[in-house]
């Protein structure tokens, strides 16, 4: 059986739609009280640094403390959504083929750069989901 990380697809989400510092305040705090990280923001801190690759720039991005070259999505499941969407559709058009798809069907809402996070958040939750595969 799979173990989903932080909460799983279907966790409550209360710090969702809290702005970045909110949510990193929260996160101190917890630690600072030697509490347990809520698991919406576990997960949340969690694919940013795995994201990021080591590239402060790309950790601030997926924190959502700065701005890439596109705009900062809104909605929280994204990564679930939007992600969700080109992850899957990679298996019958290759990479470029679901990114340009995703894109036009977003119309344009995200950058490349913001496409490829998004669908790696998801591609980490999916093989945590599956035990890795």
């Amino acid at each position: 059986m799979a173990k989903l990380r932080f909460g799983g697809f279907n966790a409550d989400m209360p710090n969702s739609d809290d702005e970045p510092w909110t949510k990193l305040a929260t996160v101190s705090e917890c630690l600072q009280d030697g509490d347990a990280i809520p698991p919406d923001l576990a997960s949340w801190l969690s694919h940013a640094i795995e994201n990021a690759k080591e590239d402060p720039k790309k950790l601030l991005r997926g924190l959502g403390l700065t701005r890439g070259r596109g705009p900062i999505p809104k909605d929280s499941n994204a990564w679930l959504n939007v992600g969700g969407r080109i992850f899957h559709l990679e298996y019958e058009m290759g990479k470029e083929g679901a990114l340009g798809q995703v894109a036009a069907e977003e119309n344009e809402k995200y950058s490349r750069t913001g496409l490829q996070d998004l669908r790696n958040q998801y591609a980490v939750a999916w093989r945590d989901a599956h035990g890795g595969e």
